[in-house]
C-alpha cells in the first residue's frame, strides 16, 4: 500500500473520528438541556396551568360535585384581567436616552446620534416582525411576562445579509422554552426550543437526515423539537493589546441548532462582546429552597399575574356553578308522588304552565313540592368572600371602566396605585429586558464589523428623523443608554406637569427649586431637553426678529416659484432692514446727546417709529434745558418725517430744516445706506 493510500485512509479516519465527536457532543449538549427542562418541570407545568386559564380552558367539576356539564362555569375574570394588564403595558411609550448633563457639544452630538440610532434599531426590527404579521417587540414581552410570567427574554443579534448589509435580528422569547445556565455574572450557556415540521426543518436544513426515527412513510407534517443552543468559552485568541475587539475580548460566544441529538447547524462563532441571550426575571422574588432541597420551589419565582388568584378561580367556578345547578333545578322542582303501592308516576305533559293532574283520593295519591336543603345565605355570603378577594389579588371593576359615580382626584390614586402594583413589575422587566438588548447589539456594532445602519423613527418629543445613516464611528465614545417606561395613567398627565410648574415657581429668596433643564428631563421625562431649549429659543428669536421669519417665507415662495408674492416679501424685508437700521440709529443719537449733556428730542404727541410720512413735532416744556442725569430719568427719544429713500449725499431725507450743530448728526449717525453723512 503507497503512501498516498495510507495518508488518504488516515485523513478518512480522522474525518469519521471528527464526526464522531460532534455527535457524542451534541448527545452531551441535548441531555444536558433536558435535565435543565426536567429539573424546571414545576415553573413549567404552572405556566401551562396558567395557560389554561388565560385562554378560558372550560372548567370541568369533579363527579362528587353533582353538578351537570351544561351547568359548569367557567370565569372570564384571568382572560379579561391579563388583556387588561397587556394593554395598560402596551400603552406606554418607550423612551429611550442617553443623558447630557455634563456633556460637551461634541458629546451631546454621540449621544445625540445614539439615541437616534437605539431608537431606529427598535424600530428596525418591529418592522421586520410586523412583515412576519408577528407582535412588535414590547407588545411580545407584554404578553409573557403577564401570561408566562418567569422571564422578560430576548435573543439579540445583528446579523449580516449575502450583500453584506446589516440587520436587527431581535426575537422575544417564550419563558416557557427557554433554560439558562446561569454563571457568576453572565450565562455560561443557554437553549432555546421551538418546533418544526419535518418538511420545515429539510428545507431549512438541506442535507440534515434524521436516524433511526426517519422511517418510510413517517408524516412530514410531524413537528419536532429543534433546540437553538448558545455557549459562552474562553477565547483562546485572547490579546488585550491586541487591535480586534474581539481578540481583547476575554470570551467568545457560539451557536449551534440540535435537532433530533444531533447537529442540524454546527456550533459556529457568533460576533458579539455579550451573551446574546437577555432574561430579566418577572418581579423581585428571589430563589429560595427548602431544607429538603426541593427544587419545586422554584415555580413561585417570576409569578404571572394570575399568582394571587389562581386557587379562587376554581372556587368561584364550583360556586357558580352550584347557583346555576339550584336555579335549573328551582325552574323544574323534584316531585314527591305519594300513593297506595308507590309506583304511580306523572304522566307526559302534567308538569306544563297550566297541566291538570288527575289524582285518585281512593288510592291515597297525591303530589308535594321535594323541598330543597336552603343555601340561600350561605351562597350568597360564599360569593361576597370570593368576589373581595378576587377584587382584592386582581383589579378593581374601576379599573374596567364600571363606575357607579365619578370618582374624585385621591380615589384616581388609588386606583391608579392598585393598577402600579400589578403593572410596574412586569413593565420593569420589559424596560431591563430592552435596555440589555440594545447593550448588546450597540455592543456588536461598536466594534466596526457591520456595515452602517440606516434608521428612521420618531424620538419621544415628536422629532422625526428618516433614512439617516449612522457609523460606528458616529456612536464612538458615547455615553450609557438608558430605556424608561412609564404607566400613562388618566390623571398623571395633569399632575406631571402641576408640578413641574411647582418645581419651577421661584421660593420666597428668589430662587426655583430646581433647574427648567433638571424639570424637563426628570419630571416631564423628555427625550432631549437641551435639543427643545434650543428649539424654544429659535422660536422666541423668530417672535423678536420679523426680518427671520420674513426670509423664511420668502424661502417658501421661492420653492413654490410663485413670483409675485416673492417680489412683495422682498419689499417688505427691505422696508423692515430700513427700519430696523433707522432704529439703531435713532439710539446712537440719543446716546451721543446723553453723553454731551445735550437735552433729547421728545414727541410732543404719540407717533411711532411707523409713521414715516409726518413730520417730526418736537416741544415740551423743558425742552432746551440741559438733561441733568441726577433727575433719575432718560428722557425718550423719537424721529419721523423721514424720506423712504435716503440720499447718501445729502442725508436723512425730512420735511423739516437741517439742524445747524457741531456735526454730531453728520458723525454719530449712520445713514440706510451704510455710508456716514457728509
Amino acid at each position: 500500500m503507497t503512501t498516498q493510500e495510507l495518508s488518504t485512509e488516515d485523513q478518512e479516519q480522522a474525518r469519521l473520528q471528527a464526526e464522531q465527536e460532534e455527535e457524542a457532543a451534541a448527545r452531551r449538549i441535548f441531555d444536558q438541556i433536558e435535565r435543565e427542562f426536567e429539573e424546571n418541570h414545576a415553573v413549567m407545568d404552572r405556566m401551562e396551568d396558567d395557560y389554561d386559564l388565560y385562554t378560558l380552558k372550560r372548567w370541568s367539576p369533579d363527579i362528587e360535585d353533582s353538578i351537570s356539564p351544561e351547568d359548569a362555569y367557567t370565569t372570564n375574570a384571568p382572560r379579561v384581567m391579563a388583556e387588561k394588564i397587556i394593554s395598560f403595558i402596551n400603552s406606554t411609550e418607550v423612551v429611550i436616552r442617553v443623558p447630557n448633563d455634563d456633556a460637551t457639544k461634541e458629546q451631546e452630538s454621540v449621544n445625540d446620534a445614539l439615541e437616534q440610532l437605539s431608537i431606529g434599531m427598535l424600530a428596525n426590527s418591529d418592522r421586520r416582525l410586523r412583515r412576519k404579521h408577528e407582535p412588535t417587540i414590547k407588545e411580545q414581552l407584554a404578553w409573557f411576562t403577564v401570561v408566562r410570567g418567569r422571564y422578560a427574554a430576548v435573543r439579540a443579534l445583528l446579523r449580516k445579509r449575502e450583500n453584506g448589509e446589516t440587520y436587527e435580528d431581535i426575537l422575544p422569547l417564550d419563558p416557557m422554552h427557554l433554560v439558562v445556565g446561569m454563571g457568576p455574572e453572565e450565562p455560561e450557556w443557554a437553549a432555546y426550543r421551538t418546533y418544526m415540521t419535518r418538511r420545515e426543518i429539510r428545507l431549512q436544513y438541506p442535507g440534515f437526515e434524521f436516524t433511526t426515527r426517519d422511517l418510510q412513510g413517517v408524516d412530514e407534517t410531524q413537528s419536532e423539537a429543534a433546540y437553538e443552543y448558545y455557549l459562552k468559552s474562553e477565547n483562546p485568541l485572547h490579546n488585550p493589546q491586541s487591535q480586534n475587539p474581539f481578540e481583547r475580548h476575554p470570551f467568545i460566544y457560539f451557536s449551534g441548532m440540535i435537532i433530533d441529538q444531533r447537529w442540524a447547524r454546527p456550533m459556529h462563532p457568533v460576533f458579539t462582546l455579550n451573551f446574546p441571550i437577555i432574561a430579566i426575571p418577572v418581579t423581585a422574588h428571589p430563589m429560595v429552597a427548602g431544607t429538603t432541597g426541593d427544587n419545586d420551589m422554584c415555580q413561585h419565582v417570576g409569578e404571572s399575574v394570575f399568582a394571587e388568584n389562581r386557587q379562587l378561580y376554581e372556587k368561584h367556578n364550583r360556586l357558580i356553578s352550584y347557583g346555576i345547578d339550584m336555579a335549573a333545578k328551582a325552574s323544574n322542582p323534584r316531585q314527591k308522588i305519594f300513593s297506595i303501592d308507590g309506583e304511580a308516576a306523572l304522566e307526559d305533559g302534567s308538569t306544563e304552565k297550566g297541566a291538570e293532574v288527575p289524582l285518585s283520593t281512593a288510592n291515597q295519591e297525591d303530589i308535594q313540592p321535594f323541598l330543597e336543603p336552603d343555601a340561600t345565605n350561605a351562597y350568597g355570603a360564599a360569593l361576597n368572600i370570593i368576589n373581595q378577594e378576587s377584587v382584592a389579588g386582581g383589579l378593581p371593576p374601576q379599573s374596567f371602566g364600571l363606575l357607579d359615580k365619578p370618582l374624585s382626584s385621591v380615589a384616581l390614586r388609588q386606583l391608579g396605585n392598585n393598577l402600579e402594583h400589578r403593572v410596574q413589575p412586569r413593565m420593569e422587566a420589559v424596560r431591563r429586558c430592552i435596555e440589555g438588548c440594545l447593550e448588546v447589539m450597540l455592543g456588536q456594532y461598536e466594534t466596526g464589523a457591520f456595515s452602517p445602519i440606516t434608521v428612521s423613527g420618531r424620538r419621544f418629543d415628536n422629532h422625526r428623523f428618516s433614512n439617516k445613516q449612522i457609523s460606528p464611528f458616529d456612536v464612538h465614545g458615547h455615553d450609557s443608554v438608558e430605556v424608561e417606561m412609564a404607566l400613562a395613567l388618566p390623571e398623571d398627565e395633569t399632575v406631571r406637569w402641576s408640578i413641574a410648574q411647582m418645581a419651577m415657581t421661584p421660593t420666597p429668596s428668589g430662587e426655583p427649586l430646581a433647574s427648567l433643564e433638571w424639570t424637563r428631563e426628570h419630571i416631564l421625562k423628555m427625550q432631549s431637553h437641551k435639543t427643545l431649549a434650543d428649539q424654544n429659543k429659535t422660536m422666541l428669536a423668530y417672535q423678536n426678529t420679523p426680518i427671520a421669519a420674513l426670509l423664511d417665507s420668502l424661502r417658501a415662495a421661492q420653492e413654490d416659484g410663485d413670483n409675485a408674492l416673492v417680489a412683495a416679501l422682498y419689499d417688505q424685508m427691505r422696508l423692515a432692514v430700513l427700519q430696523h437700521q433707522l432704529q439703531g440709529s435713532m439710539a446712537m443719537f440719543q446716546l451721543q446727546q446723553l453723553a454731551q449733556g445735550i437735552p433729547p428730542m421728545t414727541m410732543v404727541n404719540s407717533q411711532t417709529a411707523d409713521d414715516l410720512s409726518a413730520p417730526p413735532r418736537m416741544g415740551g416744556a423743558g425742552n432746551n434745558q440741559r438733561f441733568n442725569p441726577a433727575n433719575g430719568a432718560v428722557p425718550a427719544v423719537s424721529f419721523s418725517g423721514m424720506g423712504n429713500n435716503p440720499s447718501p449725499q445729502a442725508g436723512f431725507n425730512t420735511t423739516a430744516p437741517r439742524q445747524r450743530d457741531t456735526g454730531l448728526v453728520n458723525s454719530n449717525i449712520m445713514p440706510v445706506s451704510g455710508q456716514q453723512g457728509r
